[in-house]
């Protein structure tokens, strides 16, 4: 197997299991406050031509 491959498979399993541990340990304000700013973004990205464009 690629030593690079071995790199990037390693960093993505620690990066998934470091946000999975940081999820659960959100209380309920917190994932107002996310779904909240997830929300706006979206509205964001549709109203931006740019976006829309590509």
């Amino acid at each position: 197997m690629n030593p690079l491959s071995i790199a990037s498979s390693f960093s993505f399993r620690y990066a998934l299991d470091d946000l999975v541990r940081y999820c659960n340990n959100l209380n309920m304000t917190q994932w107002g406050i996310l779904a909240a700013c997830a929300v706006a973004f979206g509205f964001l990205c549709m109203r931006s031509t740019d976006l829309r464009k590509s």
